[in-house]
């Protein structure tokens, strides 16, 4: 079709199709997405976007003899959901400071002249804002947007970002709240070295019921039945840095691989962290658990798993130490939700340490049934709360 002047037409391909593109990339990037096709099928996004444009921005649209806002509108967004079509969100939110006038802020500026609501249209802006605010270190640093005005932004993000921690507060590049986790844990530490001197039971530091052999014992008499001889301690010591050297680069290939596998089979980072991720790096902890229990030193097995777990938080330190800022107050939504289902899980545990129950279910503890009741649950749960994606 041939027109004699396209203003009208290129008005509206600019408030629609351009419209919805600005608000998906920044939206979708926050939700963990990465392809503006799966913004566009994502049914949270998809929906809000065809509201903003239907309830909103069709109203700031002039009057095209021959076409159909609604329908243009329906044709838009299938072209977006088009997955043949991989446009990156970090590409179409390039120098988008640049385009979001024309495309969200001036139909923002006709709903206000005219008297009528902007939500949708001021939360599409809001992202945007908050896609910029996400480079600076109070909001993660999670990208580097190429934008304009982004060091604008990130800077006062980084100024009056979402941590509640004055920046008076870190000394040294230490915080507080990370300094009082390390030196809880060695507190305990002491107090574990001291119990294990002697504890006011009858059974001279044992709980009763508790493993009478000491802790460590199955060690020794594996070594001895299969006779290992005992090495030095600076050979031991050699083994085990070399040993951890290996860990530690293997856990940053896991992290890049799960990273990968997360993107391929479209789950957010949260999900495929605590669940596949999370049981990929605990199998050390199993290994060592299950030979522990088979040859019946519950002791190593159990200090093992918990003072792995005691010794994590420690790493927060670590964290604000090389990057001059505290982890703690970034925390997400998500984050709490895994950090008040690890307390309560070990709540449960506590009372199966204090009270010994001794019923059996499927042929487990009753305290060991509940855990893994709440597990499921709380995995459950995490897939409410947690920022969904779409293939």
């Amino acid at each position: 079709m041939f027109v004699s002047d396209v203003t009208g037409h290129e008005l509206i391909k600019m408030r629609v199709l351009n419209g919805a593109q600005t608000a998906f990339c920044t939206l979708g990037a926050i939700l963990g997405l990465t392809y503006t096709f799966e913004d566009a099928r994502h049914p949270v996004l998809s929906r809000l976007v065809k509201r903003m444009l239907c309830e909103e921005t069709a109203s700031t649209l002039p009057h095209v003899p021959g076409m159909e806002v609604d329908r243009y509108i329906d044709l838009s967004l299938s072209r977006l959901r088009n997955i043949a079509i991989r446009h990156t969100n970090h590409q179409i939110a390039t120098d988008g400071s640049q385009k979001i006038v024309q495309r969200l802020l001036n139909p923002m500026r006709d709903r206000i002249r005219q008297g009528r609501s902007f939500d949708v249209l001021a939360c599409a802006v809001a992202g945007f804002i908050v896609y910029l605010a996400r480079a600076s270190k109070a909001c993660g640093a999670t990208w580097a947007p190429s934008d304009p005005v982004a060091d604008t932004v990130r800077r006062i993000a980084d100024e009056t970002g979402p941590s509640r921690l004055p920046p008076t507060l870190i000394v040294g590049r230490l915080a507080p709240g990370d300094v009082l986790i390390a030196l809880l844990w060695v507190g305990g530490l002491w107090l574990i070295g001291s119990a294990s001197k002697g504890l006011p039971w009858h059974e001279s530091g044992n709980a009763p019921g508790a493993q009478q052999a000491p802790k460590g014992h199955s060690q020794e008499q594996k070594a001895e039945g299969v006779g290992i001889a005992k090495v030095s301690t600076g050979h031991a010591a050699i083994v085990f840095v070399i040993a951890a050297a290996v860990t530690l680069v293997c856990g940053v290939v896991l992290e890049a691989s799960g990273s990968a596998i997360a993107n391929q089979i479209g789950m957010t980072g949260v999900l495929f962290g605590a669940t596949v991720l999370a049981a990929a790096t605990s199998l050390p902890e199993l290994s060592t658990g299950l030979a522990a229990v088979k040859l019946g030193d519950h002791k190593l097995a159990i200090s093992d798993i918990f003072g792995g777990n005691a010794f994590l938080p420690v790493l927060f330190m670590m964290a604000t130490l090389i990057s001059g800022h505290s982890a703690l107050p970034q925390l997400q939504n998500t984050d709490l939700y895994l950090a008040g289902l690890g307390i309560l899980l070990t709540c449960v545990y506590i009372y199966g340490l204090i009270f010994r129950p001794r019923s059996r279910i499927f042929g487990m503890g009753i305290d060991s049934f509940l855990v893994l009741i709440l597990y499921l649950i709380g995995t459950g749960g995490l897939f409410a709360i947690a920022p969904g994606r779409t293939g």
